[in-house]
């Protein structure tokens, strides 16, 4: 449900900004540090299954990430995101779905901000008689 800004939609709050030097000091610039070595994070992120058709839901899980970090998962080509918030390890599971109307082929996977992609193959869903039930054909010659 949303409210379009009627009066119980509205609020007030006092912000205080305090003044801040107009060019930074020498001692106040960080250098930039990106890190090697091996406790380097590597995210990594992998679906299962890794083929379905369209509708299906897929489980994401993702490691190496910052940890208590959110992650944006996109598909690449594809409709719909979703985002998750790693664990105190890195770590993640998130089920997103493959929308119905989405189009059949390859899809990646892609945490947004990272390198880490899964890759999904969209197949067509299987043709079935509605119930369940056996069908009987009659063939006349």
């Amino acid at each position: 449900m949303t409210r379009r800004g009627g009066p119980p939609a509205r609020a007030t709050l006092q912000v205080v900004v305090p003044s801040v030097p107009t060019s930074p000091s020498p001692t106040s610039a960080k250098p930039s540090v990106t890190p090697t070595g091996p406790g380097t994070l590597t995210p990594k992120i992998a679906v299962s299954p890794e083929l379905g058709p369209p509708g299906i839901v897929v489980a994401a899980t993702g490691s190496g990430f910052p940890s208590d970090t959110p992650v944006t998962l996109v598909w690449k080509p594809g409709i719909g995101s979703a985002t998750v918030t790693t664990d105190g390890h890195g770590a993640f599971k998130r089920f997103i779905l493959v929308f119905d109307r989405d189009r059949l082929g390859d899809r990646l996977l892609q945490a947004q901000g990272f390198t880490a992609t899964a890759t999904f193959l969209v197949v067509p869903a299987p043709v079935a008689p509605p119930g369940g039930h056996d069908v009987q054909l009659l063939f006349r010659g």
